[in-house]
């Protein structure tokens, strides 16, 4: 990520710490949404994700990945959805208490899959949301 790209990013992760998910602008949701999966993609995978706040907005995230038209990515996220019996839970600690539970040799084991098919998409998606993010700041 470039210098003024990075400013922003922050004054982005700002205003939604200060103001809430919701004061943030469509654009800057999509952007923080996607960047939060990067981020927690590239630091323990698909996994990473969910174990933390960031897939809160799991849904909106789906959503933001089809606005980008990432939709191979958009694919391995909603297969690793799958894992939840019932749904992704809403909740951290309930999302955490199922990944908790998985048997490494059927959650586990699938999990692992999936993020070997995801890695090699991410320099796209990347590329992807920092055409969107700049054409957004013009």
């Amino acid at each position: 990520m470039n210098e003024e790209l990075n400013k922003v990013w922050h004054k982005v992760c700002e205003k939604q710490a200060e103001q809430g998910y919701e004061a943030l602008l469509e654009w800057e949701g999509i952007w923080l949404d996607v960047g939060s999966f990067l981020l927690s993609l590239n630091n323990g995978g698909l996994v990473s994700y969910f174990y933390n706040s960031y897939a809160d907005h799991c849904n909106e995230c789906l959503d933001a990945l089809a606005k980008l038209d990432a939709m191979d990515v958009r694919s391995q996220l909603l297969d690793f959805c799958e894992l939840f019996p019932g749904g992704v839970p809403a909740n951290l600690e309930h999302r955490n208490a199922v990944i908790n539970g998985w048997n490494d040799e059927i959650e586990g084991k699938r999990s692992d899959e999936i993020d070997d098919a995801i890695l090699p998409l991410l320099p796209d998606l990347e590329r992807r949301l920092d055409e969107f993010v700049i054409k957004q700041m013009r």
